[in-house]
């Protein structure tokens, strides 16, 4: 049985992440067999932008 493999690329919109991406692109960019999954890990917003503990943690529960 022929699985493919599987890699995961985690992304945070960073340059430096999209620099990862662009290079497993470059190294497994057409080799059978191989799966590439790009990963978006979004933070959690600053409390310094929100006026209130309560308004930020609804904001946190919206986009757990």
């Amino acid at each position: 049985m022929n699985d493919p493999k599987r890699v995961v690329v985690a992304v945070d919109g960073s340059d430096n992440a999209w620099r990862a991406v662009e290079y497993v692109a470059a190294m497994l960019g057409g080799v059978p067999g191989v799966q590439v999954c790009v990963l978006l890990v979004e933070r959690l917003p600053s409390r310094d932008l929100f006026a209130s503990q309560v308004a930020w943690e609804a904001t946190c529960q919206v986009h757990r």
